[in-house]
């Protein structure tokens, strides 16, 4: 004879798969994306990544800013009037995002074989109303501001 009803291994089971599937839809519906966020984080990190690019090869590492791109391009001095594009250092920035110095030009900055920033800089990120600023600093650290 069958009695009618769930057993509680049968509830618990249900229970936590409805937990599960209720978890995952949750971390679905929140939003991941800052772009603004994503900028400022991936920057500091494309800087630190070309310091080192030109610490590690002896060379100077310039980094331009074309559109919503940042380049890095290198030559033996900083003061070089011909370098050479790395296509493997690149970044992107997220629609909407802009870069700027603090006066409003455009990025430019050089990275020295010894590591050391051909000037000190602060690069402005803005998105809408929000703004983030990261400085590079004469010997070639990058803080956030």
């Amino acid at each position: 004879m069958r009695s009618k009803g769930f057993t509680l291994i049968e509830l618990l089971v249900t229970l936590g798969v409805l937990g599960i599937a209720f978890s995952i839809a949750a971390l679905n519906l929140r939003p991941f994306s800052n772009p603004l966020q994503d900028a400022w984080v991936h920057t500091e990190g494309y800087l630190k990544l070309v310091r080192a690019k030109a610490m590690s090869t002896t060379s100077a590492y310039r980094v331009r800013q074309v559109g919503n791109r940042l380049l890095a391009e290198y030559a033996p001095r900083c003061t070089s009037t011909s370098f050479t594009e790395d296509t493997s250092l690149e970044l992107e920035l997220p629609p909407g995002v802009t870069l700027s110095t603090g006066n409003g030009q455009s990025v430019e900055l050089c990275f020295s074989s010894r590591g050391y920033s051909d000037r000190n800089l602060v690069l402005v990120f803005r998105k809408e109303a929000q703004e983030r600023r990261l400085e590079v600093l004469l010997g070639g650290g990058v803080r956030r501001l």
